[in-house]
């Protein structure tokens, strides 16, 4: 028997680069498109959830060339992607503090997260990579 659904939904990952990510964030807040809901041939079709995975559309060598906090940032995002060394003792640092907070009494219940290394640098990309546009852009409307 072939079944036909009544009921889609999907997931949607934004990649890539824009050029103000801070501005797809309050999009994203402002006009959600889980709210969207069509309907054709007798199926109904949602959005489940939208993951921005986007990156900003930045120099990370100019901005590492600089000795303001964006240029420390800046050089740990290019290290965290560069990997060797430098990566090694950034998630090194992270995965202590991960097992320190795991090992409190409030979190010691859930056991080990088992976090991967490379969790752990996605992770650390990626937050810094949002610290940085906001504090980019935070500079960019000061001036």
């Amino acid at each position: 028997p072939i079944y036909h659904p009544e009921l889609v939904g999907v997931r949607v990952r934004l990649t890539g680069r824009h050029a103000d990510g801070v501005a797809l964030s309050r999009w994203m807040d402002t006009d959600d498109p889980r709210d969207l809901r069509d309907e054709r041939d007798g199926i109904r079709y949602f959005i489940d959830r939208v993951d921005v995975m986007s990156l900003p559309d930045l120099d990370l060598k100019a901005i590492a060339s600089g000795i303001d906090p964006a240029a420390l940032i800046a050089r740990r995002i290019l290290a965290l992607r560069a990997g060797g060394d430098g990566a090694r003792d950034l998630v090194d640092t992270v995965r202590r503090q991960f097992a320190e907070v795991a090992h409190r009494p409030t979190f010691a219940a859930l056991g080990d997260a088992g976090v991967s290394d490379a969790q752990i640098s996605q992770i650390l990309e990626r937050a810094s990579v949002d610290v940085l546009e906001r504090l980019l852009q935070s500079r960019d409307t000061a001036s």
